[in-house]
């Protein structure tokens, strides 16, 4: 049922919010159509970058995944926020909701 809902979620005018400790959890379905990532600071990062790597892999490389996370991250209840919902690359990547996150060398 929650697959179905979230899959039609713009054609019965709803947003939802999945919090999840554990991405591979959250159906790939869902993963797939999902165009806002929060990522905060967990314990075991290598766990959350192994898991949601697949979802960026197209326009950043493991190191720079790495990067970023750490980056957005380091200050205290600030997450890395991907936003997927637009064409443009180079404004994906955010630290919190305000900071765009620049890759060096992206085009």
């Amino acid at each position: 049922a929650l697959v179905s809902v979230a899959l039609r979620n713009r054609h019965i005018g709803i947003n939802l919010y999945i919090a999840s400790q554990n991405m591979k959890a959250v159906p790939k379905s869902l993963r797939c159509n999902t165009s806002l990532w929060c990522l905060f600071r967990f314990a075991n990062k290598k766990i959350i970058l192994n898991d949601l790597y697949d979802e960026v892999s197209g326009f950043l490389d493991p190191a720079q995944f790495e990067a970023v996370f750490d980056y957005a991250v380091a200050d205290d209840h600030s997450p890395l926020v991907i936003d997927l919902t637009g064409s443009d690359k180079l404004n994906r990547l955010r630290k919190g909701f305000s900071e765009r996150i620049v890759i060096p060398g992206a085009q």
